[in-house]
């Protein structure tokens, strides 16, 4: 009976730390994937801001087709301060994408750490737990307590060899 349930107190705690290490996996694979997707966010604002130049240079060069086919002084003037405010203000749009798109980026670069660090958090938690639970098991073995001063490493040398006795 009492190797039955000492079986059952390992498998638990094997089951634990098990768990705890699918969890951190997982959240590895979830970070290499937010990561990825910051990769995107910035690749598609730069090829965004591209369009936006190719777009804005198009208009500028309609804007000095039409000044000179109506007889205007291209370059001179009030058409000089239209373009060059015009040129001014697809600057700043541009940049504007490409800031968004490294904003983007960088949360879903801080969401990674996050989440990876979350893993290592469960993972930590599980050795936690399943040394718990084999204290546990072998403090139910010592008749509820006052059973002997075991160390823990005759309880469980994966979990804290040499930290002296423990009274169970």
């Amino acid at each position: 009976m009492a190797g039955a349930a000492i079986a059952g107190v390992a498998i638990m705690a094997l089951g634990q730390i098990q768990a705890g290490q699918a969890a951190k996996q997982q959240a590895d694979a979830q970070a290499t994937i937010q990561r990825q997707q910051a990769a995107q966010e910035r690749a598609k604002a730069s090829l965004e801001a591209s369009d936006f130049r190719k777009r804005a240079s198009a208009a500028a060069a309609r804007n000095i087709a039409v000044e000179g086919a109506s007889g205007g002084q291209i370059g001179t003037g009030s058409s000089l301060l239209a373009a060059e405010d015009f040129a001014s203000e697809s600057d700043i749009q541009q940049n504007r994408i490409l800031l968004g798109g490294d904003i983007r980026g960088t949360r879903l670069e801080q969401q990674a750490l996050l989440t990876k660090a979350s893993g290592k958090s469960k993972r930590r938690a599980s050795f936690f737990r399943a040394g718990g639970t084999v204290l546990s098991g072998a403090s139910s073995f010592g008749g509820g307590g006052g059973g002997g001063d075991l160390t823990s490493a005759e309880l469980a040398p994966q979990f804290g060899a040499g930290m002296g006795p423990v009274n169970v």
